[in-house]
């Protein structure tokens, strides 16, 4: 699940590993990277997921206004 080089991040592991310690979890910074690798991929897939399930707007003879 490594992350690839043209998406930007805006979290950084230093950043991640001192919100998590706040919270009193303690990470290396290995196993940080591999939270913000599965942050990120499940962030994009929730996007996706939302963006497909958006109605076509491009079709404009839709059937819902068609007389019976």
């Amino acid at each position: 699940m490594k992350s690839d080089s043209s998406n930007k991040r805006t979290v950084t592991t230093s950043q991640a590993i001192k919100i998590l310690e706040k919270n009193g979890v303690n990470v290396t910074e290995k196993e940080v990277e591999k939270i913000l690798d599965l942050m990120y991929f499940l962030a994009k897939l929730i996007v996706n997921q939302e963006v497909n399930d958006l109605p076509d707007k491009t079709n404009t003879n839709s059937h819902r206004y068609e007389n019976s």
